[in-house]
């Protein structure tokens, strides 16, 4: 990009940056509602996430359109939004298959989960928590579309923090496992398969951990491995960013207000900013960008989840920097691991670390793919969890 291009880029982002930072310091003293969006957001409302700033912004800008409507009881219903069409650089059109329905779930304490639903009604349950940062659209059309035809019911849960979930920082990632089971129960499901991608791999795992009887079967998608502890392993992003703790925790309010701004101040320009992203990518993460319907689910799984503010990114890493508040070994649950040699993000020996602990476990390693491989695999993924649900044990030889 020559000089001046790239000035007649970052000038209106300048600005736009610079009454975003204003109408935020102007609510932080007088409390006037901030004048973005499609509806006014007071301060109370206006949540977002500072840590690992370059990697977060733009993945956070990378990944719809806000469904209409408010639940209508503890465990409401949202219309969903109209089919958009997608066009692609290739000059092909496709649909993004929308939710089925979404809605949200009220916990015992008050506190709200909210969650969209794919496939079919009566399907067999597979929950999908989505990476860090992202929400609950965060499923790729591939998914969906195998959700509809092999009859399975997926379900993309908000984690505290993102999308319209109750922002709520857990003591330790176990405890995510009590919230699940309610949210579970509430929607009368009772056995289940759990997929978790990058930052939700901790989270399945602790469901694995903490609900063996209700957990038929486990894949986790180039996920993060422990950082503290016995069980712990060094590198990636997570494990070079753990020295921050001390700071983020702290902080992690301010710093959620700076990040948000600066957000807000780029979304005009978020599909430009997503072609730029994939074009830094590496290769195999291009690979996947390329893919048809692939960066309309990202940008309508950010841009809905991070409407009324997105705080999960900032606790997942905190949580992450923390001992989980269960051991690896201890999982029985069949868990597949699928993991791009390639990853630059959260490394190979990360997935194969934990493969190695978890006592009923198989690793996938796919070639040349980066961190969002997992994305490319999500039929294999599909297929392989219902074998091992049905079979009890983890599906050895599963090819690349």
């Amino acid at each position: 990009m020559r000089t001046s291009t790239r000035r007649s880029l970052l000038a209106p982002l300048r600005h736009q940056f610079g009454i975003v930072a204003g109408a935020t310091a102007k609510w932080a003293t007088d409390k006037t509602p901030l004048p973005w969006g499609d509806r006014r957001m007071t301060g109370s409302h206006f949540h977002a996430v500072a840590a690992d700033l370059p990697f977060l912004l733009l993945a956070q800008l990378g990944v719809g359109t806000p469904s209409s409507g408010a639940p209508d009881d503890a465990c409401g219903t949202h219309r969903p939004p109209r089919r958009r069409a997608s066009r692609q650089n290739t000059g092909t059109t496709t649909q993004l298959i929308p939710p089925r329905i979404e809605g949200s779930v009220v916990l015992p304490e008050g506190r709200r989960l909210s969650f969209a639903e794919f496939g079919r009604a009566n399907g067999r349950p597979v929950f999908w928590f989505h990476g860090t940062p992202g929400a609950c659209r965060q499923i790729p059309n591939a998914a969906r579309q195998a959700a509809l035809e092999r009859d399975i019911r997926l379900i993309g849960i908000d984690r505290p923090g993102a999308g319209t979930s109750t922002p709520h920082l857990y003591d330790r990632i176990l405890d995510w496992a009590t919230d699940f089971a309610f949210v579970a129960d509430r929607l009368e499901i009772d056995r289940c398969a759990v997929v978790g991608l990058s930052g939700g791999g901790p989270y399945a795992l602790a469901c694995c951990a903490a609900l063996p009887g209700r957990i038929a079967a486990a894949a986790v998608l180039g996920g993060v491995a422990p950082t503290m502890g016995p069980e712990a392993t060094g590198g990636g992003v997570v494990g070079r960013t753990a020295v921050l703790h001390p700071l983020v925790s702290p902080l992690r309010t301010p710093l959620s207000f700076g990040f948000a701004a600066f957000v807000w101040g780029l979304r005009p320009f978020v599909s430009q900013v997503f072609e730029l992203y994939a074009r830094i990518s590496p290769e195999g993460d291009r690979r996947v960008f390329a893919h048809p319907d692939m960066k309309e689910m990202f940008l309508d799984d950010i841009l809905t989840g991070s409407r009324p503010g997105l705080r999960a990114p900032v606790f997942d890493l905190l949580l992450f920097w923390r001992p989980w508040g269960f051991s690896l070994r201890d999982i029985r649950v069949p868990t597949h691991f699928w993991h791009g040699d390639s990853d630059n993000i959260v490394p190979l020996a990360h997935g194969q670390h934990m493969a190695s602990l978890v006592q009923n476990a198989a690793v996938t390693i796919r070639p040349g793919e980066s961190h969002l491989g997992g994305f490319a695999a999500a039929e294999e993924v599909l297929e392989v969890l219902f074998e091992m649900w049905d079979g009890g044990r983890p599906v050895v030889g599963v090819p690349a």
